[in-house]
Protein backbone atom coordinates (compact mmCIF):
# COMPACT_ATOMS: atom_id res chain seq x y z
CA UNK A 1 0.00 0.00 0.00
CA UNK A 2 2.72 2.47 1.00
CA UNK A 3 4.61 1.86 -2.27
CA UNK A 4 1.45 2.57 -4.24
CA UNK A 5 0.93 5.83 -2.35
CA UNK A 6 4.48 6.94 -3.15
CA UNK A 7 3.98 6.13 -6.84
CA UNK A 8 0.65 7.96 -7.08
CA UNK A 9 1.90 11.02 -5.17
CA UNK A 10 4.92 11.28 -7.48
CA UNK A 11 2.69 10.92 -10.54
CA UNK A 12 0.21 13.50 -9.20
CA UNK A 13 3.05 15.94 -8.56
CA UNK A 14 4.30 15.58 -12.14
CA UNK A 15 0.76 15.88 -13.52
CA UNK A 16 -0.30 18.89 -11.44
CA UNK A 17 2.99 20.82 -11.31
CA UNK A 18 4.49 20.15 -14.74
CA UNK A 19 2.03 18.61 -17.22
CA UNK A 20 -0.95 20.93 -16.67
CA UNK A 21 1.11 24.18 -16.74
CA UNK A 22 2.95 22.91 -19.84
CA UNK A 23 -0.31 22.20 -21.66
CA UNK A 24 -1.87 25.53 -20.62
CA UNK A 25 1.01 27.62 -21.97
CA UNK A 26 0.01 30.04 -24.69
CA UNK A 27 0.97 28.85 -28.16
CA UNK A 28 0.47 30.23 -31.66
CA UNK A 29 -2.50 27.98 -32.35
CA UNK A 30 -4.88 26.36 -29.88
CA UNK A 31 -4.75 23.10 -31.84
CA UNK A 32 -1.26 22.51 -30.43
CA UNK A 33 -2.66 22.74 -26.90
CA UNK A 34 -5.48 20.33 -27.77
CA UNK A 35 -3.09 17.80 -29.34
CA UNK A 36 -0.63 18.08 -26.44
CA UNK A 37 -3.45 17.76 -23.92
CA UNK A 38 -4.79 14.64 -25.63
CA UNK A 39 -1.38 12.99 -25.86
CA UNK A 40 -0.26 13.83 -22.32
CA UNK A 41 -3.63 12.88 -20.82
CA UNK A 42 -3.38 9.49 -22.55
CA UNK A 43 0.18 9.04 -21.20
CA UNK A 44 -0.94 9.90 -17.68
CA UNK A 45 -3.95 7.58 -17.91
CA UNK A 46 -1.62 4.75 -18.93
CA UNK A 47 0.72 5.57 -16.05
CA UNK A 48 -2.21 5.73 -13.60
CA UNK A 49 -3.62 2.36 -14.71
CA UNK A 50 -0.92 0.09 -16.20
CA UNK A 51 1.91 1.92 -14.47
CA UNK A 52 0.42 1.63 -11.00
CA UNK A 53 -0.47 -2.01 -11.71
CA UNK A 54 3.15 -2.70 -12.73
CA UNK A 55 4.39 -0.82 -9.65
CA UNK A 56 2.11 -2.98 -7.47
CA UNK A 57 3.42 -6.17 -9.08
CA UNK A 58 7.02 -5.02 -8.64
CA UNK A 59 6.40 -4.37 -4.94
CA UNK A 60 4.83 -7.80 -4.51
CA UNK A 61 7.69 -9.54 -6.38
CA UNK A 62 10.32 -7.74 -4.29
CA UNK A 63 8.37 -8.60 -1.10
CA UNK A 64 8.10 -4.92 -0.22
CA UNK A 65 4.45 -5.45 0.55
CA UNK A 66 1.90 -8.24 0.46
CA UNK A 67 -0.99 -8.49 -1.97
CA UNK A 68 -4.06 -7.98 0.19
CA UNK A 69 -6.39 -8.58 -2.71
CA UNK A 70 -6.28 -11.03 -5.61
CA UNK A 71 -7.86 -10.01 -8.89
CA UNK A 72 -9.51 -12.51 -11.22
CA UNK A 73 -8.57 -10.61 -14.37
CA UNK A 74 -6.23 -7.91 -15.61
CA UNK A 75 -9.24 -5.70 -16.37
CA UNK A 76 -10.42 -5.90 -12.75
CA UNK A 77 -6.93 -5.08 -11.45
CA UNK A 78 -6.59 -2.10 -13.81
CA UNK A 79 -10.03 -0.78 -12.84
CA UNK A 80 -9.06 -0.97 -9.18
CA UNK A 81 -5.74 0.83 -9.73
CA UNK A 82 -7.33 3.47 -11.96
CA UNK A 83 -10.11 4.20 -9.45
CA UNK A 84 -7.54 4.64 -6.68
CA UNK A 85 -5.43 6.93 -8.89
CA UNK A 86 -8.38 9.01 -10.13
CA UNK A 87 -9.59 9.63 -6.57
CA UNK A 88 -6.12 10.83 -5.63
CA UNK A 89 -6.06 13.33 -8.51
CA UNK A 90 -9.31 14.86 -7.26
CA UNK A 91 -8.19 14.73 -3.64
CA UNK A 92 -4.88 16.49 -4.32
CA UNK A 93 -5.72 18.43 -7.47
CA UNK A 94 -8.96 20.26 -6.80
CA UNK A 95 -7.84 21.98 -3.59
CA UNK A 96 -4.56 22.86 -5.27
CA UNK A 97 -6.39 24.82 -7.93
CA UNK A 98 -7.64 27.29 -5.30
CA UNK A 99 -4.45 27.71 -3.31
CA UNK A 100 -2.33 30.79 -3.96
CA UNK A 101 1.39 30.16 -3.94
CA UNK A 102 3.35 32.82 -2.08
CA UNK A 103 6.92 33.57 -3.03
CA UNK A 104 8.87 35.19 -0.23
CA UNK A 105 11.70 36.41 -2.39
CA UNK A 106 12.40 40.01 -1.37
CA UNK A 107 13.09 41.15 -4.95
CA UNK A 108 9.71 39.86 -6.11
CA UNK A 109 8.09 41.42 -3.06
CA UNK A 110 9.44 44.87 -3.93
CA UNK A 111 8.26 44.50 -7.53
CA UNK A 112 4.77 43.13 -6.85
CA UNK A 113 3.73 43.90 -3.27
CA UNK A 114 4.73 47.40 -2.46
CA UNK A 115 2.61 47.98 0.65
CA UNK A 116 3.61 44.97 2.76
CA UNK A 117 6.96 44.38 4.39
CA UNK A 118 8.57 40.95 4.31
CA UNK A 119 7.67 40.44 8.00
CA UNK A 120 3.99 41.34 7.39
CA UNK A 121 3.80 39.05 4.38
CA UNK A 122 5.35 36.13 6.28
CA UNK A 123 2.79 36.68 9.05
CA UNK A 124 -0.05 36.64 6.50
CA UNK A 125 1.29 33.49 4.87
CA UNK A 126 1.54 31.79 8.27
CA UNK A 127 -2.01 32.79 9.17
CA UNK A 128 -3.48 31.65 5.85
CA UNK A 129 -1.28 28.61 5.19
CA UNK A 130 -4.27 26.28 5.41
CA UNK A 131 -7.57 26.40 3.59
CA UNK A 132 -9.80 29.33 4.44
CA UNK A 133 -13.16 29.43 2.72
CA UNK A 134 -16.45 31.07 3.49
CA UNK A 135 -19.84 31.41 1.81
CA UNK A 136 -21.50 34.80 2.06
CA UNK A 137 -24.16 37.10 0.76
CA UNK A 138 -22.76 40.42 -0.33
CA UNK A 139 -23.77 44.01 -0.91
CA UNK A 140 -21.84 46.69 -2.73
CA UNK A 141 -21.61 50.36 -1.79
CA UNK A 142 -20.55 51.97 -5.09
CA UNK A 143 -20.10 55.41 -3.58
CA UNK A 144 -17.56 54.27 -0.96
CA UNK A 145 -16.17 51.37 -3.07
CA UNK A 146 -16.87 48.88 -0.27
CA UNK A 147 -18.15 45.32 -0.57
CA UNK A 148 -19.76 43.83 2.54
CA UNK A 149 -19.77 40.05 2.97
CA UNK A 150 -22.37 38.64 5.35
CA UNK A 151 -20.80 35.27 6.14
CA UNK A 152 -23.23 32.37 6.21
CA UNK A 153 -20.77 29.54 6.84
CA UNK A 154 -17.02 29.04 6.86
CA UNK A 155 -14.18 26.62 7.48
CA UNK A 156 -13.71 28.62 10.70
CA UNK A 157 -16.93 28.22 12.73
CA UNK A 158 -16.20 31.23 14.94
CA UNK A 159 -16.80 33.62 12.02
CA UNK A 160 -20.19 32.20 10.99
CA UNK A 161 -22.80 34.94 10.91
CA UNK A 162 -20.23 37.75 10.99
CA UNK A 163 -19.82 40.61 8.58
CA UNK A 164 -16.63 41.74 6.86
CA UNK A 165 -16.07 44.89 4.80
CA UNK A 166 -13.44 45.28 2.08
CA UNK A 167 -12.52 48.28 0.00
CA UNK A 168 -12.32 47.37 -3.65
CA UNK A 169 -10.78 48.80 -6.78
CA UNK A 170 -10.00 47.66 -10.29
CA UNK A 171 -6.73 47.89 -12.15
CA UNK A 172 -7.20 46.58 -15.68
CA UNK A 173 -8.16 42.91 -15.32
CA UNK A 174 -7.35 42.85 -11.60
CA UNK A 175 -9.81 43.19 -8.73
CA UNK A 176 -8.09 44.42 -5.56
CA UNK A 177 -9.76 43.84 -2.17
CA UNK A 178 -8.24 45.72 0.77
CA UNK A 179 -8.85 45.01 4.44
CA UNK A 180 -9.16 48.49 6.00
CA UNK A 181 -8.16 47.30 9.49
CA UNK A 182 -5.04 45.27 8.61
CA UNK A 183 -2.29 45.89 6.07
CA UNK A 184 -3.39 43.15 3.69
CA UNK A 185 -4.84 43.01 0.25
CA UNK A 186 -6.15 40.30 -2.01
CA UNK A 187 -5.88 40.49 -5.77
CA UNK A 188 -7.95 38.50 -8.22
CA UNK A 189 -6.63 38.52 -11.78
CA UNK A 190 -8.99 37.72 -14.62
CA UNK A 191 -7.61 34.88 -16.73
CA UNK A 192 -8.03 35.15 -20.46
Amino acid sequence: MFGGVVYVIALNFIFLEYTIPFVLRKRKAIIYNILLETLLLWVHLMLYSYGSYAWRLLGIQLHVYTALRAFSSLKQALENQMAYSARSVFFFGLPGIYINKFTLDEKILKEKIDSMSLTELKAAVTEFSSYYVYVANYTIDDTANIVTHERITSTIPSIWGTEVKRKFSFSGDTLILINPTVNRRLTWVRQK
